[in-house]
């Protein structure tokens, strides 16, 4: 009797270590690739293909079916056009595979529409079908097609991901779209004419500070939008300057622009007055000479006849005029500026032509500047679809991820 049981807790022993040693692995479904359509995107269909590729292999559990053993079974031109349910259980088939997935990339001026759908193969059914609309920003397809698989293998979605990529259809009155912050430092230059050319370029011993009449600049621009949507925006720019730091000197500015920004930020235009500093003196002409009134006291004065009669300063015409002589004071000038920024992934660089106008003449300018997009903070909008058992697709304007809200839902015939 003992012996007996000393044999049969021997062999529960062993028979369970050698299930978990030896138990056969589980298995796991194979998918196929199978068509991608684009419209107007500028990556190709190869790229996009191994894009997905890559992203099917870290966010799903299946195991995707070699491009070279695919291209051996069909041809790839068939390949790439092979989008509907039909064609994917076909190609599921011929391929062995369990399940077929095909894509879609569509932009348009403000968005890049994206659909994915699953296809059941052994079923012969249509599992799920995903339709997004993200910003247009193609540079980011691989983090966009990375969210298209989590959502189709209902994985969370990185809450920053979603925010800065899900597409918002805002109004036009919403401030809280942010579209382009240009806020950033400026540095540029400036052909600058009329009496404050004159200045720049007069010598140090008439007033003027010797040079030509190009100046240099460097600032740093605030700006605050309070209107806008995806195709306009209203913003308010600040813009603090400086001028004249390679003559040793400091002409301080303040510009408080109002301007529009259209299409998705690119192009902008901007008026609005600017507050300066700058050194008048009151001049006047004698002898062709041009004097300021210590100039007239310290040397013509004194040497001019008739002692009771002689002419005072301001019995000549005097003009005021720009002039290191001169006594510091506050000014205005008026502003008109155009710009457009250029994008290179989360990099802006703004690149800006203006005039400055003012009694004492113009500048024409240019500047440049460079800063990083911010991360947009209002909620993000999508469309979720998925396939019912009648054979339609149903969509939420939301997604949230584990929400038990009922939302409202859409029908559209697959």
């Amino acid at each position: 009797m003992r012996n007996s049981i000393v044999k049969s807790v021997r062999n529960l022993i062993v028979g369970s270590i050698a299930f978990f040693m030896f138990k056969p692995a589980i298995a796991q479904n194979s998918i196929v690739l199978g068509g991608i359509n684009t419209t107007k995107m500028e990556t190709s269909k190869d790229v996009l293909r191994a894009i997905i590729s890559q992203s099917i292999i870290k966010n799903s559990s299946y195991i995707l079916m070699d491009r070279f053993d695919v291209a051996e079974k069909v041809n790839k031109d068939s390949l790439d056009l092979c989008l509907g349910q039909q064609c994917l259980i076909e190609l599921g088939q011929t391929l062995n595979a369990d399940f077929a997935l095909s894509a879609s990339y569509e932009k348009t001026d403000d968005r890049i529409i994206v659909t994915m759908k699953l296809v059941d193969v052994k079923n012969a059914k249509v599992l799920k079908t995903e339709i997004r609309q993200f910003e247009n920003q193609e540079v980011e397809l691989t983090k966009i097609t990375d969210m298209m698989l989590q959502y189709l293998n209902e994985k969370p979605i990185d809450e920053l991901d979603e925010k800065m990529l899900i597409f918002k259809n805002l109004p036009a009155n919403s401030i809280s779209l942010q579209q382009i912050d240009n806020s950033g430092p400026r540095m540029g230059f400036a052909i600058v004419t009329g009496a404050n050319g004159d200045y720049l370029q007069r010598s140090t011993a008439s007033g003027g500070l010797g040079g030509s009449n190009v100046t240099y600049n460097i600032g740093y621009q605030f700006e605050k939008q309070y209107v806008g949507n995806e195709r306009f925006s209203g913003i308010f720019e600040f813009i603090f300057n400086f001028a004249g730091l390679e003559r040793s000197k400091i002409f301080p500015s303040l510009a408080i622009l109002h301007g529009l920004r259209f299409g998705k930020g690119t192009w902008e235009v901007a008026v609005g007055p600017s507050l300066t500093t700058r050194r008048l003196a009151k001049t006047i002409q004698f002898n062709g000479q041009t004097m300021t009134r210590d100039d007239y006291y310290n040397t013509i004065e004194p040497a001019l006849p008739n002692e009771n009669q002689k002419p005072s300063f301001d019995s000549y015409q005097i003009t005021k005029r720009p002039d290191a002589r001169g006594d510091v004071e506050f000014g205005t000038n008026f502003v008109v500026g155009v710009g457009k920024t250029f994008k290179s992934g989360s990099l802006n660089i703004p690149l800006n032509f203006y005039a400055s106008m003012s009694k004492f003449g113009t500048s024409y300018g240019i500047s440049i500047g460079i800063n990083l997009m911010k991360t947009k903070t209002d909620r993000a909008k999508s469309v979720t679809t998925t396939r019912n058992n009648n054979g339609y697709v149903k969509g939420s304007n939301y997604r949230t991820t584990n929400s038990k809200t009922t939302q409202p839902t859409i029908i559209i015939r697959q």
